[in-house]
């Protein structure tokens, strides 16, 4: 294919990091006469057994990195060849957003602790007066101010408001409202804000 000029050197680098025995020949048909950008959007559709994934609307994104910010993609890059095939920018980034997600969602933060520690008879509302009485007594609902510093910090990040709210609180409110706001507009519908400003 190469040689009648079908695809080029920059298509077999497209090609290698995807392809497999069970694949090879849903590639091989395909990729022929393809545009480099073309390639790239069809092996992105390619499964390790062959099967080709519905076609999706691309949504473009330009990334303009620091020499050493584009070190960390690189070394991500390696990580994640470790498995066993090289993987594209957008699958770095994925992977990337996919584990940030699993990690920091608040939401699926609550769904763990719920999943853990079931729902213990307590729900938001039986928990209510622990935070109103931390919002007037502070001392009885946080121990007195450490000596270290970092736990000081902790709690001067986890009190925005001036109160400390217990992770537990925290995580059912997260269930009880699905992770947006609760503010009702003056025609009657939900405000659909989910990120605090």
């Amino acid at each position: 294919m190469l040689e009648a000029g079908e695809i080029s050197l920059s298509h077999l680098a497209v090609i290698s990091a995807k392809i497999t025995r069970a694949n090879r020949k849903v590639v091989l048909e395909n990729i022929k006469g393809k545009s480099l950008r073309e390639a790239k959007l069809f092996m992105s559709r390619v499964t390790p057994d062959g099967d080709l994934l519905p076609e999706e609307e691309i949504c473009e994104l330009k990334l303009t990195l620091t020499k050493s910010q584009f070190a960390l993609l690189e070394k991500a890059r390696e990580v994640l060849a470790a498995a066993g095939s090289v993987p594209t920018d957008p699958e770095i980034f994925m992977k990337a957003v996919g584990d940030m997600l699993t990690k920091r969602d608040p939401m699926r933060k609550a769904e763990r602790a719920a999943a853990k520690h079931g729902p213990k008879g307590n729900d938001v509302g039986s928990r209510t007066h622990t935070v109103e009485n931390a919002a007037e007594n502070k001392d009885a609902a946080v121990p007195p101010p450490a000596k270290d510093q970092t736990i000081a910090a902790t709690r001067q990040r986890e009190n925005t408001a001036g109160r400390y709210i217990p992770a537990a609180v925290r995580h059912q409110v997260w269930l009880r409202d699905q992770g947006q706001c609760m503010h009702i507009q003056p025609d009657g519908s939900r405000c659909q804000e989910r990120m605090l400003r």
